[in-house]
């Protein structure tokens, strides 16, 4: 969710600066399709109840990590692989599952998603709590999206994949190529 609030403005910002859609045709992506299959693995794992949900989250997040190292080089780029790369190593280090705190949620009003998070009604998330590892990257942060009009809990890792990809479409629609040639 996060994501698409700094896809949109990134993209809103770079035409409002000057930016032309047009300069992001010449923008390297070999890569894209690596990043792409990555979460239509996670989109697809969304929602099931089944044991290999877990698996399947810690795949694809492993897809989105490798697919933004391979593009590494673009403007932009390491903040994405950083935020991807957290991501994947909280969800491993967790079972296949991201914590998320049902406190913070609490405290953005979502006590209907708390209460799932507390009954283990979401498998691609875990309760938070003195078991699951490296909590400081897990979903804490409070995040409120323009787009959907309603919180969020995210971790860090989706902030540096969020501000990444802003970068990446603020400047490449403004400048053009990898080269920064200009139409």
């Amino acid at each position: 969710m996060i994501l698409l609030d700094f896809f949109l403005a990134g993209l809103l910002l770079g035409l409002l600066f000057g930016g032309k859609l047009t300069r992001l045709s010449r923008v390297p992506l070999p890569f894209f399709w690596v990043v792409v299959a990555g979460f239509g693995v996670r989109f697809a794992a969304f929602g099931l109840r089944a044991n290999f949900v877990p698996l399947l989250q810690t795949f694809g997040m492993a897809l989105v990590f490798v697919g933004t190292l391979l593009g590494i080089r673009l403007f932009g780029m390491p903040l994405v692989s950083l935020g991807a790369f957290l991501n994947f190593l909280v969800v491993l280090a967790n079972g296949g599952r991201m914590p998320a705190s049902a406190e913070v949620a609490e405290r953005l009003g979502l006590a209907t998603i708390a209460g799932h998070l507390r009954a283990g009604r979401y498998p691609e998330y875990v309760l938070m709590g003195p078991s699951t590892r490296l909590n400081f990257l897990g979903d804490i942060i409070p995040y409120f999206s323009f787009v959907f009009r309603r919180a969020f809990v995210a971790s860090i890792g989706d902030y540096l994949l969020g501000v990444g990809i802003f970068l990446v479409l603020f400047h490449y629609l403004r400048k053009g190529g990898e080269d920064g040639t200009k139409d």
